[in-house]
């Protein structure tokens, strides 16, 4: 088997203009242009300039001897070719005997292949896709020809004859008509003796948050679904190879032997253009197909997510990596399924709003918003209690357990449940600043369910076995759960087409653990998923990434020193940008006690650090009031300051810088025996230090000392007082800052 990329950029080609000879009326010039390159290679493609006139201007290969098998592949752009036709390439014998043409009309936007005298080729009207695969094979042994474009057939002949054998091949504007203008822009020319498909692109990771891992479907037969082809490859720099136009019903809904088709087309093209190897998952977009209708009963059941795996059966396959510790999946631990998900809606901008929805997302942190309740603009929202009954149970009590445990410090968003157990099957009425829903065995949407303000919404679904909870996209009145949930503004939802056995519900726990390590949500939706070909299906992007807020702040609650901090449980966990906390009511000090608050600061890993600050407050009625920070040391009474010839050196020692600490100033008292306290200095502190040295001179009475800490609102508080002291010293003070 024999290949020839040949390229364009070669020593010496700069243009090639027509010849002298050519008519007055215009011409043709091949212009070597980056404007013109295919954006999957990144190398310099072929522009073809075309005036009003009859010139012609190409690029010839001698391939050295004829051949009677013969491939020739191009990228091709349309541009702004208009009216007319012209011949992109043309094959000669050796006597110089036309042997094919392949002929594009921009009018018809139609691809024709003329060979010999008699045979015709013809495809479909290109699609509005920037650049499109045009291949011609020809086999005169066997007397076959296919005419290819974007990998499939678009028409073959097999009767052919007398058609001369091939030496040479030409591309450019071989030949055009007197009327045809514009330009076409021409890529990625390749020559053998065997077909060579679509412009293959290598993926640059093993998993399939990879954009060259999806295979992603459209319907060729709607312009709408053709758009919105197009903004998903320019947003995910999705392949050309890795696009499947097919010619499809423009009904949501098909039958069991049209999506079998359908199926057959996708193993078909995934085989013949070495994909089934590369692609890991699947997308069915804007205007294709979402559900068929079983013979056998009338179900309807997911074509996404049948294509999970392709092989003629509509049994459910279990989901290889659906037990056992948590792995990332692969081409090798997958045992040959596939990722799927779906993406529709009832117009063009619904469905590109889903896409861009998640490309924002994907770009922001979770909770870096201005919503004024800080910590609360990306909640998750979890009901497991109505997923309290024995089918549920299971995966009630996994999704429970997890949610507390070391996993869940990656994860740092405010946790809402309902915790009403009194009611049989408590569940929520309304959700506001919301990122997640994760709902259990609520068959209708409640009336304003997703309330305002609404939060960073990103996946909401509600679980239920006994009944529909998906329904069709199409119909933006839809009361469905998937229908409302996007319609509130979530990016990506999931649901059941029909009821299902409870073994079909996924794994809460699973679908969070994989967000939370920054995995795609196409995979979080699989590893939560315990079968696979089934009634439910993930909608939304999948290569969509959720940057869950992961290093950040616990807090712990003492009562009034650090002492009697709890260090079991945080009472709050704050994600790394916050710095400010509403303390709630539950945590709040009693009237006229101080409670004692410790941050501890958490690593984007989950590893809490052991070093903390503390911030003290105490209530004095209605108002709680934040006392400044004592120092480390000294904090017990009875202290003793260091001797000195002269006096006494006082230390103090802070746990954190002071502008951390909110301290302002920081005030030294004295107290002689039988005497009124007394103001030795009071200075304000460089806010990088975290400690203070006095060194006080005796007074010759005894006499004790203790710190007074500023808050920038004015409150303060003393510290512990000093041991009694005795000594004789010079009156003179100073003070010392580090």
């Amino acid at each position: 088997m024999w290949m020839i990329h040949v390229d364009f950029e070669v020593p010496g080609f700069g243009e090639f203009a027509a010849t002298p000879e050519a008519s007055a009326g215009g011409g043709v010039m091949l212009t070597q242009s980056s404007q013109a390159a295919m954006p999957d290679r990144g190398t310099t493609g072929l522009a073809v300039a075309m005036s009003v006139g009859d010139d012609a201007a190409y690029l010839e290969h001698d391939l050295g001897e004829a051949k009677t098998q013969l491939s020739t592949r191009v990228m091709l752009n349309p541009a702004t070719a208009a009216d007319g036709s012209v011949v992109i390439m043309r094959g000669l014998s050796e006597d110089n005997d036309r042997s094919f043409d392949v002929v594009f009309d921009p009018v018809t936007r139609r691809v024709h292949a003329e060979i010999g005298e008699t045979v015709s080729l013809e495809s479909w009207p290109l699609e509005a896709l920037h650049w499109h695969c045009v291949e011609l094979t020809l086999d005169l042994q066997s007397g076959e020809a296919t005419l290819w474009v974007n990998g499939q057939s678009a028409d073959a002949a097999a009767d052919l004859a007398d058609v001369a054998s091939v030496r040479r091949v030409r591309l450019g504007a071989v030949e055009k008509q007197t009327a045809t203008a514009g330009t076409l822009h021409l890529d990625e020319w390749v020559l053998g003796d065997a077909y060579v498909g679509p412009v293959a692109v290598q993926p640059t990771s093993i998993h399939s948050d990879d954009a060259k891992r999806w295979l992603v479907i459209y319907n060729r037969e709607q312009a709408d679904s053709v758009s919105w082809a197009e903004h998903y490859r320019q947003t995910h720099s999705v392949p050309y190879a890795n696009l499947l136009g097919l010619s499809l019903s423009e009904q949501e809904i098909i039958s069991e032997a049209a999506y079998q088709a359908m199926a057959e087309h996708v193993a078909e093209h995934l085989q013949r253009n070495g994909l089934d190897e590369v692609v890991l998952g699947i997308l069915c977009g804007h205007g294709v197909p979402g559900a068929f209708e079983r013979d056998a009963d009338g179900e309807l059941e997911s074509v996404a997510s049948h294509l999970a795996r392709i092989d003629g059966d509509l049994t459910a396959v279990a989901q290889p990596l659906w037990d056992g510790e948590i792995v990332r999946p692969t081409r090798e631990n997958l045992s040959g399924v596939r990722l799927t998900a779906r993406i529709d809606g009832p117009t063009l901008a619904f469905s590109t709003q889903r896409v861009d929805r998640a490309a924002a997302l994907t770009q922001q942190s979770l909770g870096d918003d201005d919503h004024t309740d800080p910590g609360h603009s990306a909640a998750l929202w979890i009901d497991p209690h109505g997923g309290a009954s024995p089918p549920y149970q299971p995966r009630t009590s996994a999704l429970l357990a997890w949610l507390p445990g070391v996993a869940r410090q990656a994860m740092r968003l405010p946790l809402e449940t309902t915790d009403d157990q009194t009611e049989a099957n408590p569940a929520f009425t309304s959700i506001d600043h919301d990122g997640f829903f994760w709902g259990w065995s609520q068959p209708t949407v409640p009336a304003g369910f997703f309330a305002e303000p609404a939060g960073q919404r990103v996946f909401a679904m509600q679980i239920g076995f006994e009944f529909a909870t998906g329904g069709l996209l199409r119909d933006v009145a839809a009361e469905s759960w998937v229908m409302r949930s996007l319609t509130a503004g979530y990016a990506a939802t999931a649901g059941s087409l029909r009821s299902h056995t409870a073994s079909f519900v996924p794994r809460g726990e699973r679908f969070f653990e994989a967000l939370s390590r920054g995995w795609s949500l196409g995979e979080a939706w699989l590893l939560a998923s315990v079968w696979l070909r089934t009634p439910l299906c993930l909608i939304g992007d999948p290569l969509m990434r959720v940057n869950m807020p992961r290093g950040g702040w616990n807090i712990y609650r003492g009562e009034h020193d650090l002492v009697s901090t709890d260090f079991a449980e945080p009472i709050a966990k704050l994600r790394e940008p916050q710095r400010r906390w509403p303390i709630h009511a539950a945590h709040q000090p009693r009237d006229g006690e101080t409670a004692t608050y410790v941050v501890r600061h958490v690593d984007e890993h989950g590893r809490e650090e052991k070093s903390a600050t503390h911030v003290r407050v105490r209530r004095d009625g209605d108002q709680l009031v934040v006392l400044p920070s004592q120092p480390s040391w000294p904090a017990a009474g009875g202290w003793r300051p260091q001797r000195r010839d002269d006096g006494w050196r006082i230390n103090a020692v802070w746990p954190a810088r002071f502008d951390q600490l909110g301290v302002t100033k920081l005030a030294l008292e004295r107290q002689a025996e039988g005497e009124a306290v007394q103001v030795v200095q009071e200075h304000e502190p460089a806010g990088d230090a975290s400690r203070a040295t006095w060194d006080q001179p005796s007074a010759g009475v005894t006499e004790r000392f203790r710190i007074r800490v500023i808050a920038p609102g004015g409150s303060s508080e003393a510290g512990p007082w000093s041991a009694w002291l005795e000594r004789r010293e010079q009156p003179t003070t100073q003070l010392q800052w580090m």
